[in-house]
């Protein structure tokens, strides 16, 4: 049975978006900023800023265009290329999330995939819809949410916050695309060093897998950090490019 201020907490939750994505894939715990509120400030400009050290990148935006003819070539050549693959992956992944996960998550408590924004979100809906699927074999209670990660800033604490209060006895696995050199997860073991106390009320939300294991899962790890990766190879920039 659901506790009543749980299910009070979970509501909230709904509160937010999907944004392009179906309710069912993802629940994405950002605040929408009205882009006539957005001071745009041009690349060139901005990257300037940055590597004077005058400003952080997080400070400013630059709007974005629709993708160009060519943007859009080359996403239709990394889909041809690479879909099998992905595919292939993201049931591999899920099939060893099963394996993991199986025996300690239920409806009442499923695992919790926390996509870190933007790069982890596709990777993360992909999860989530396989995870779900009722005709696989590695079917798992599972939920889905996107927060926000900045380098040098850490990982939104209000968002972490909101999920661990409305899933206390949820492993959390975090999602990303890729680890490129590692950066991001270096940002992310950072955020969560305040739960690796043993003692801690979420430490066994987060170090499940061991004290010293971020839970961290991608596509690709080419630097050798994460947790749980399908592959070592950077295989979509390789083809593309």
């Amino acid at each position: 049975m659901t506790l009543p201020n749980i299910q009070i907490k979970r509501a909230t939750l709904q509160n937010y978006g999907s944004g392009s994505y179906l309710a069912s894939d993802v629940t994405v715990l950002l605040d929408m900023v009205d882009k006539d509120a957005v001071a745009d400030v041009p690349v060139s400009q901005k990257e300037a800023l940055i590597q004077s050290g005058q400003r952080h990148y997080s400070d400013m935006l630059t709007l974005e265009q629709a993708p160009t003819a060519m943007h859009e070539q080359l996403y239709i050549q990394a889909l041809e290329q690479g879909s099998t693959r992905t595919a292939t992956d993201i049931a591999h992944l899920s099939h060893t999330l099963h394996h993991v996960f199986q025996q300690n998550v239920s409806d009442e408590h499923p695992l919790v995939l926390v996509s870190l924004v933007r790069a982890g979100l596709p990777i993360g809906v992909l999860l989530q819809r396989a995870l779900s699927d009722t005709d696989s074999s590695y079917r798992l209670p599972s939920v889905h949410y996107g927060i926000s990660i900045i380098r040098d800033r850490g990982l939104d604490p209000v968002a972490l916050q909101m999920l661990l209060d409305a899933y206390p006895n949820s492993p959390i696995v975090f999602v990303d695309g890729w680890t490129g050199k590692g950066a991001i997860y270096q940002e992310l073991a950072r955020s969560l060093e305040t739960f690796s106390d043993s003692t801690h009320v979420n430490f066994a939300n987060i170090f499940h897998q061991g004290a010293d294991v971020i839970p961290l899962l991608t596509l690709a790890d080419p630097a050798g950090v994460a947790w749980l990766a399908a592959s070592e190879e950077d295989w979509l920039i390789h083809r593309v490019c």
